[in-house]
This record gives C-alpha cells, structure tokens and sequence, in this order.
C-alpha cells in the first residue's frame, strides 16, 4: 500500500484537494492512517486496522482506499452486507463516474456473489469490464455470476473471454458450463422455433405444450436455445422465469424477471410474474405492493378484478381482514361474476378463522 497515497492524492487533484491546497493536510493524514491500517491488516491486526481505517474517515469520510480496508476486513469476517457497503461507499466517493477504477466495481461484485445476490453482482462486474474491458477475473466472475443465476449462455460467452485473455479457469467448472451449454441445444427434431425473428406466438404455442406435459427440462432448453439470438427480449426472459418458477427455482427466476423489468419497466406479465414470485417466495408486502400498482393501472375490468382478488387474498393472509374485504368488494364491483366466487372464498376463510369479520348479505 506504499503507493496509496500518491494514488489517491493524483485521484483528487481534480477536486481541490491536491498538495497544493489548504484541505490537502486532511487528506495526507487519511492516507497515512489508511496506508498503516493496510500494514495492520496484513499482520492480522484486525481491531488496530479497523481503527485507523475509521480515523482516516475521520479526516476525509468520503475517502476510497479507507472504505476499501473495512470492506476487506468485513469480507475477512464474513460480514457480508457490511462489505458491499463498504465497498460501494468506496466507488461512491471517487469524484466522478470515470475516476472509479475497474478494481472498485469488481470489489462490489465479488462481495454481492458471495451474499448470493446474483443480478446485482452481475451489474457490478459489467460496470468494472466497462472500465477495463480486460479484465480477465472480472470476466470469469461474471461467468459464475451467470451460471448460478441460471443464464447459461452469457456464462459461456464470459468464461470463453476469461479464457482468451490467459486466465486460468477452474477446469471442472469450464466442463460443467460446456455440459450445460450442449444440453440446452434441443434435439433436431425437438418442437422449437429458435429463430428470434420468426413466430414469436407459434414458440410460445411450442413450449406451452411442453409444459403441459410437465417437461420442464425440455421447455427451459428450448428456451434457452431461442434466448441464444435473443438476449435481450423481455418476453423471452419473463417466459424463462414462469418454467423456473414452476421448477421451484425461485432465484433463477426472479434474475430473469429483474432483467426483463430493466428491458421493459412497463410490462405487465413480469411484473405480475414478480408478484407471484414475491407471494411465493414469503414476501407479502413486496408482493401486494406490485399488485397495487398493476391494479391501479389496469383498463380491462375482468383484469382489474383478477388483480383486486389477488390483492385480497393477500391482505387476509397478512392479517388485514377489513383490507381484504375492501379488496374482495372492489373485485366484484369490476366483475359482477365473480361474486359466486368471492362468496365461496369468504366462506372457506370463515370456516378457518375464528376472528371472521361481519359480512353483510
């Protein structure tokens, strides 16, 4: 860390705290606490470390490199949320978007892959091989960040430029993905459409009568051979979602419905599919809230009330009775015909709650 301080003085001469200003004394001495809490740390000296890197926040709180040290002490102790604090505070108090090197990105990465916290390390690898396109961990972590969110082609294309710049990947995990890769091609004769600019209804129509059979394996390969020229389509990623929703891959599937939600904010069916995720999955209020919205915004009454009995199921499940009776009301209001429905559904809560609210006929 000898080099630390003439780094992060050259990093700030843009700012007015270079040498030759009146703030320059702060910063040297940030650079200086920073640079023996490093030695501190390499000793094993972790309570020392994480004093002096908090006396050279002390001096300069936006400082990078003392953020650095106290994410690396909180990785050491497994302290991971407080690690991607740490190190996102790092890249936030470069002074620019351009100032934050590759390196502070990849540290974000690596710190969210071991939270488990897949398209959010994703997002930060990129940003760092935005910066350094070169940079062959960045592109073998990414590679592995795909993998384990279920996204199978990018992995490969990661890993395969991981390994043209000279790095050295794990070789069981490079069979693994070339395995995975060769089982997600579907047989000749398989019922796929794979060119994305060919019958987009007739795929779907393909796939939906694999899954009525309950092949989920096939119906993911066939999509993910479509999903290999069509990275970037929202209807493919929500699709994906529902067959690894339905295989009990909720992890897999809520990074797919993140990434069509990033490519289509506005599309109904993910952000449904992210409901019924969030419902599924034991996250209520996420799930209501989504609904709310989708409620708020839908034209057709028989979708409104679909999206309203929803909303009231949910409700009573949390506990609020008088929020779903609202709700429930709300639904037959925009659908006459469901009142046989909402009836039955009253009747049945009824019968396992001892604390049913009154419902007048």
């Amino acid at each position: 860390m000898k080099k630390s301080l003439v780094l992060i003085l050259l990093v700030f001469v843009g700012t007015g705290l270079g040498p030759g200003s009146h703030a320059a004394a702060p910063l040297v001495e940030a650079a200086r606490f920073t640079d023996l809490g490093f030695a501190a740390l390499e000793r094993g000296q972790s309570v020392k470390a994480q004093k002096l890197f908090t006396r050279a926040l002390k001096r300069v709180p936006s400082f990078p490199s003392a953020h650095r040290g106290l994410g690396d002490l909180a990785m050491e102790q497994g302290r991971l949320p407080d690690a991607v604090s740490e190190y996102r505070a790092q890249r936030a108090g470069f002074p620019n978007a351009d100032a934050v090197p590759s390196a502070a990105h990849f540290l974000v990465g690596l710190a969210l892959s071991e939270s488990g916290l897949w398209a959010e390390a994703i997002a930060a690898y990129e940003l760092g091989l935005a910066a350094d396109p070169d940079f062959a961990e960045a592109h073998y972590r990414l590679a592995l960040a795909h993998w384990n969110a279920g996204r199978i082609v990018e992995a490969g294309r990661s890993l395969a430029r991981a390994e043209e710049l000279g790095f050295e990947v794990r070789p069981s995990f490079a069979v693994q993905l070339a395995d995975a890769i060769d089982d997600s091609t579907p047989p000749a004769d398989a019922p796929t459409t794979t060119d994305p600019d060919g019958d987009w209804l007739a795929f779907q129509t393909d796939v939906t009568e694999v899954l009525e059979e309950d092949d989920y394996v096939a119906a993911l390969r066939m999509i993910d051979a479509y999903l290999a020229s069509a990275l970037d389509d929202p209807a493919v990623r929500t699709l994906r979602a529902d067959v690894l929703a339905r295989m009990g891959s909720h992890a897999h599937a809520e990074t797919d419905l993140l990434r069509a939600l990033e490519l289509a904010p506005d599309s109904y069916d993910a952000q449904y599919q992210m409901a019924a995720l969030y419902r599924a999955t034991g996250r209520p209020l996420l799930a209501l809230q989504g609904l709310r919205i989708l409620a708020g915004h839908a034209e057709e009454p028989a979708l409104r009330a679909k999206l309203l009995l929803n909303i009231a199921q949910l409700e009573w499940d949390t506990g609020n009775p008088a929020a779903a009776m609202a709700a429930f009301e709300q639904a037959v209001m925009a659908d006459s015909s469901l009142a046989p429905l909402v009836t039955a559904e009253l009747a049945n809560r009824s019968a396992e709650s001892t604390e049913t609210p009154n419902v007048e006929e």
